[in-house]
């Protein structure tokens, strides 16, 4: 009885570790610090117009990869997308069949949905400095 206890309760937190760490960590790169940047004195803004509804299909199509990333990476490879706790199974299948690393391609088109819609500088170069971090990281940690 015990050790089945012990069981359900590890699953339960391996079934909200996956929300919350999603929710954290892109929480911060994503929000947070987009949103120090573009409320900066120093951020200049580039007048986008009506178009800044363009940042919409950024959003959308950023947003989607990144969840579907994070099911399957739950659902098949039985981990999360923070190094901490990674899959224990490569995934191989969805977006991760086409591209590398689509986890942090869906983070950069919906920071690329950020810029166009803010038209903030600083944020274009908040990018450039994240898209380099990403890299690094997959060169160098993956």
């Amino acid at each position: 009885m015990r050790c089945e206890n012990h069981k359900q309760t590890k699953k339960i937190m391996q079934a909200l570790k996956a929300p919350v760490l999603m929710i954290a960590e892109p929480g911060i790169v994503l929000l947070y610090l987009p949103f120090l940047v573009v409320t900066s004195r120093l951020n200049m803004r580039i007048d986008m117009g009506i178009g800044h509804y363009l940042a919409i299909p950024f959003w959308l199509s950023g947003g989607i990869t990144a969840l579907w990333c994070v099911r399957d990476f739950y659902a098949k490879g039985k981990g999360t997308p923070v190094p901490v706790d990674p899959p224990k199974n490569l995934v191989v299948s969805g977006p991760y069949r086409h591209i590398r690393n689509p986890m942090y391609a869906g983070i950069l088109l919906i920071l690329i949905g950020h810029i166009v819609w803010s038209g903030s500088v600083a944020l274009i170069l908040y990018g450039c400095v994240l898209a380099g971090l990403l890299h690094l990281f997959v060169v160098y940690y993956e």
